[in-house]
């Protein structure tokens, strides 16, 4: 410094040195610290990995240029992908702005996700004294919000309508049996079907009676009702049901397993009540009088059993008798009341009418048929035959038999496994004894089918007939 005066040539001069001392700081802002992925609105926008940006704005308020740098906290621990702007030159006064980029993959289904992170802005600092330099504030907490690929709403939605396309399903799915429907038999009152199969189970089926289901057959002809709501009384029974039969007056039900087997089944419960018979004799029909106090069963050997059902039992026979029909069997400690005959029988039906001593219809191989009156212990053999145009009768040996029987008020249907359908007069039955217990029984014939097996249900060949059965002609 030097100093001059105005009345003299002479000056006075002093030198020293200025120090500048760094004051200050650097603003650091971030004005939305809070992004949502994706930006726009779910529906525009379709993207799987979605970007965030976040602005920021640096302001050098210092004395002294400044090199600013934004970092991460604990980048290697966020659950989002960060990149940093890259480092900014500050002069003293000037602003400037940067952005902060976050990536995440979106979720395709859950709610929002919330992410957290923190950003700090970092200065160079070139001399010990420019530490006095702060950044203002010294870290700032942004926010990410992550929409999953479907909107909640639409998840709502979606488990919603799911939930109504499985109770569809199951409301329409194909309930029932798993394998081979082997026998199916209205109850006594009419309102429910028994069904026994070979998946081991015997079901109960009630008869719908919606206006809203009903099924055409036969162009118009008749109307059928779908069966619905399955009620499992027998599940897995352990052996195949090859045949079943519902008391008329209780809830008792007769099945025949694929051994031979013989239960009954009340049912109110899901459990046999007795077992009547287990042995090696393989049955094929069963049938219970009309007061369900005795059921008989068909067996492979020839061997019809009468069952004596409480609370009253017939009067068994007291010895055995020996014919050419068959042989009559008195119960034993290990046996019931049973007739047999020689041939293997293969359907039973009971003719119970009011004017006469109702008997059993045993039929089976070579077209026999036969009339047990169990109650006077005697047998009446019945004469088969076809209404046949050639010239000789058809032969009928061991491939022949009569497979099906039925019986409604006085009348007789039989079945053969040629095709044959014969309607027969059970009311004027004309049977001559031959001896004390056998004879011959003449019934009338009142109409007889030539349809051959193929043709004659809808299983084989898919045509049905419909009979009306009446005292004077079938039809």
């Amino acid at each position: 410094m030097e100093v001059r005066s105005a009345t003299s040539h002479y000056s006075a001069r002093e030198q020293g040195s200025l120090e500048i001392l760094p004051q200050g700081m650097v603003q650091f802002d971030c004005p939305s610290p809070s992004q949502t992925i994706p930006v726009q609105p779910p529906f525009a926008q379709g993207k799987r990995r979605g970007v965030a940006t976040y602005p920021v704005q640096l302001e050098n308020r210092s004395n002294q240029p400044q090199d600013v740098a934004i970092d991460v906290i604990d980048r290697d621990r966020q659950p989002v992908e960060v990149t940093p702007p890259p480092p900014l030159r500050l002069q003293p006064g000037e602003a400037q702005s940067a952005v902060v980029l976050a990536q995440k993959h979106r979720p395709w289904l859950g709610l929002p996700q919330r992410f957290l992170f923190h950003v700090a802005p970092v200065l160079t600092q070139s001399t010990p004294e420019a530490s006095a330099i702060q950044p203002h504030p010294s870290s700032k907490t942004l926010e990410l919000r992550v929409a999953p690929m479907i909107p909640p709403v639409m998840q709502v939605g979606g488990a919603l309508l799911s939930l109504v396309l499985l109770w569809m399903v199951w409301m329409l799915r194909p309930v029932g049996h798993e394998s081979t429907v082997n026998f199916v038999r209205f109850s006594g009152d009419g309102t429910t079907v028994l069904s026994g199969s070979s998946d081991q189970t015997v079901r109960r089926w009630f008869i719908n009676r919606s206006i809203w289901q009903p099924d055409r057959l036969l162009r118009g002809q008749w109307q059928a009702r779908r069966l619905h709501v399955p009620d499992p009384i027998g599940d897995r029974i352990g052996k195949a049901v090859r045949v079943l039969r519902h008391g008329r007056k209780n809830n008792l039900v007769a099945i025949g397993l694929e051994d031979g087997t013989i239960q009954l089944w009340d049912t109110a419960f899901t459990a046999a009540q007795q077992t009547l018979y287990q042995g090696t004799d393989r049955v094929f029909d069963l049938v219970f009088t009309r007061d369900s106090h005795v059921l008989f069963s068909g067996h492979g050997s020839g061997t019809v059993r009468l069952w004596a059902i409480a609370p009253r039992s017939p009067q068994a026979a007291t010895q055995q008798l020996r014919t050419a029909i068959g042989e009559l069997l008195p119960p034993t400690q290990h046996e019931p009341q049973r007739a047999y005959f020689p041939f293997a029988v293969a359907a039973l039906a009971l003719s119970e009418p009011e004017n006469a001593a109702p008997v059993l219809v045993v039929a089976g191989q070579f077209n026999r048929l036969v009339l047990w009156d169990w109650q006077a212990n005697r047998l009446y053999h019945v004469p088969y035959g076809w209404q046949s145009d050639a010239a000789a009768p058809p032969v009928m040996g061991m491939e022949q038999a009569i497979v099906s029987l039925a019986t409604a008020d006085n009348l007789l249907v039989t079945a053969d496994n040629q095709g044959y359908i014969t309607i027969w007069d059970m009311a004027n039955r004309q049977c001559q004894l031959s001896d004390q217990s056998t004879g011959d029984c003449q019934l009338t014939l009142l109409d007889q089918s030539a349809r051959r097996a193929w043709g004659a249900t809808r299983a084989r060949g898919g045509i049905d007939h419909r009979w009306h059965l009446s005292q004077q002609r079938g039809r």
